[in-house]
């Protein structure tokens, strides 16, 4: 499932707002986000698994859960390579 859903929008939208920031019509940029995304969304996502990074690395602060992530996709790619 992609992380691009209307509800994570929403909150990064309150954020935003909160920053005082003058912004687009909400409904426009929602829209414009999507096509955006879609534009080079699966190719990252490809990209993403070829790296063996997590899905949503791109996005990740430093945080110690990133490690955990890492290793995991890389125990599932090391198995995947394994069967062929």
């Amino acid at each position: 499932m992609s992380w691009l859903i209307e509800a994570n929008f929403e909150i990064a939208w309150r954020l935003l707002i909160d920053t005082g920031l003058p912004l687009r019509d909400k409904a426009v940029a929602w829209a414009d986000l999507q096509s955006l995304r879609s534009a080079y969304g699966d190719d990252l996502e490809r990209l993403i698994d070829f790296l063996v990074a997590p899905h949503g690395f791109w996005g990740h602060s430093a945080q110690a859960t990133v490690a955990q992530e890492v290793a995991q996709a890389a125990s599932e790619a090391r198995k995947k390579a394994r069967v062929g």
